[in-house]
């Protein structure tokens, strides 16, 4: 990575691990699931994948907090969460480094698996996300 590698809004390698460290600090069985890679041009890499986590308090608070409804909010802990990820990957072709990275979409409709069958849409907010 470039030193001023940009995700999102965010700047720099040390940007990047602390969106790692909330993800991981505030889901459980965090699991990113390549489902496709492709690369478009010479500077980019296109990725579709399944961000796989499961609902902890951590995750109620941080991330749900909008959530007011207590019913739903009990029904979520611990629910295995299954989220549609796309990111845009820039490289840098003098560095041969990546340069940026950027997620695609507004907010994350995520679907809750459940033990019926039953799904639930959760948004998530994406400035989290």
């Amino acid at each position: 990575m470039t030193e001023d590698v940009n995700l999102g809004e965010r700047t720099g390698v040390e940007a990047l691990m602390d969106q790692w460290r909330q993800y991981s600090t505030s889901f459980q069985n965090l699991c990113l699931e390549l489902i496709r890679m492709e690369r478009t041009t010479d500077r980019f890499v296109s990725v579709t994948a399944t961000l796989n986590m499961t609902v902890s308090e951590a995750t109620l608070k941080t991330v749900f907090q909008h959530l007011e409804d207590r019913p739903l909010r009990s029904k979520l802990l611990g629910q295995h969460l299954q989220v549609p990820y796309s990111i845009c990957f820039e490289w840098d072709t003098a560095t041969c480094r990546l340069s940026r990275a950027e997620a695609l979409g507004d907010a994350v409709d995520a679907r809750v698996r459940e033990s019926g069958g039953c799904g639930i849409g959760v948004e998530a907010r994406s400035n989290y996300m």
